[in-house]
């Protein structure tokens, strides 16, 4: 489980899109994909 907070949901998108997007990441998710049996993304609000 990976746990990040964003101020918004733009800033989500685009902070996804750089990470996904990072040479260091596909290298890295190749290796662990082969270990997954399923995944899902959970987006949720804060509420104070």
């Amino acid at each position: 489980m990976v746990e990040i907070s964003f101020e918004s949901l733009t800033d989500f998108e685009k902070g996804l899109q750089n990470m996904l997007g990072a040479e260091e990441w596909g290298k890295w998710y190749q290796k662990f994909a082969v270990l997954l049996a399923s995944g899902r993304r959970e987006v949720f609000t804060i509420v104070e």
